[in-house]
């Protein structure tokens, strides 16, 4: 038996919405995406009953596999999804997928693949934007980033993208980051720390204790210029410590990648995704943001921020030397 879900999912209808400055055409309502009007779509995204499933791939892996343009792989008990050519994404989902697993998949790993395909810098991360610019904040998964740009969301800034960030270099040649998904994902601690009740909130998955947060920041259709980036991790320490870091430590650090080198490796673009991510360290500053590996620190985290970038502006206009 096909469940409700899929069955209204197969119908004729579309929905149209933009995310990371692209704009798409679905069959399935994503409620976490900004609306947008009918017209003209850089990305399909579609149910399909008969994925298409090609037997002759060079990236073999356990649950997926990959060729120049296209992208398939499975997680189990939910859906297979098909990525193609930087423009289409289709989802062959299980019957008895839920809707909110699906979306959480497709806008994850499935998303990131097709911008992968379309040569984009994609960086494991948030984005929070203050007087009109941006600062990154990528790491390692669990490290907090979700956790501090939420907290400097409270504190004024906007809240851009969670999850992952994607990067593009404008006309002037200055580095833009453009506006994700409207919401934060953050576990229960988290949002003890931060102050936020969680009664009323969606899980991520039913069996997880990470919870679905709304980004009040209205969706920004223009991308934002970024400042600065910073790299969070943690340390043998009891307090937190922010260090500059050279083009080439940042290299190595943004590059190291769980999973996303095999989806480019597979795509053969490791090679276009590399250059991207050099060009990127070497045009901006870059400074490691270190915590203690025991008790996040959000409250000296965020003041360290905060100091940080006063003492860039300052500098910028020469009040600081």
């Amino acid at each position: 038996m096909i469940n409700s879900w899929i069955q209204d999912h197969n119908a004729e209808r579309y929905y149209f919405f933009e995310c990371f400055g692209l704009t798409f055409r679905s069959s399935i309502d994503l409620p976490e995406l900004n609306i947008t009007e009918p017209g003209f779509c850089d990305v399909e995204i579609r149910i399909t009953p008969t994925p298409r499933y090609f037997a002759a791939a060079p990236s073999d892996g356990l649950r997926f596999q990959a060729s120049r343009g296209v992208l398939v792989f499975t997680v189990d008990r939910i859906a297979k999804f098909i990525v193609s050519d930087g423009n289409l994404i289709e989802i062959n989902a299980c019957n008895s997928a839920r809707g909110a697993d699906v979306r959480l998949f497709l806008l994850e790993s499935a998303l990131q693949a097709l911008l992968l395909q379309r040569e984009e810098l994609v960086l494991r991360g948030c984005a929070v934007q203050r007087d009109g610019l941006a600062y990154l904040f990528l790491g390692p998964s669990g490290i907090g980033k979700s956790t501090l740009a939420v907290a400097l969301a409270q504190r004024g800034f906007k809240l851009l993208t969670d999850d992952f960030c994607v990067i593009r270099r404008n006309g002037d040649g200055k580095y833009t980051v453009a506006s994700g998904p409207a919401h934060s994902k953050l576990w229960r601690d988290s949002l003890k720390k931060l102050g936020i009740p969680y009664s009323n909130l969606s899980r991520v998955r039913q069996d997880t204790d990470r919870f679905i947060v709304p980004n009040e920041s209205p969706y920004m259709t223009k991308q934002t210029e970024v400042a600065k980036t910073y790299f969070l991790r943690s340390a043998p320490r009891n307090d937190v410590q922010l260090t500059p870091a050279d083009s080439a430590l940042a290299y190595s650090l943004i590059t190291q990648r769980p999973h996303l080198p095999l989806f480019y490796n597979g795509l053969k673009l490791e090679g276009i995704y590399r250059q991207l991510a050099l060009t990127f360290v070497t045009s901006l500053p870059f400074s490691i943001l270190e915590r203690p590996k025991r008790g996040f620190l959000v409250n000296q985290l965020v003041k360290t921020i905060e100091s940080d970038l006063y003492n860039e502006t300052h500098r910028l206009v020469g009040i600081l030397p």
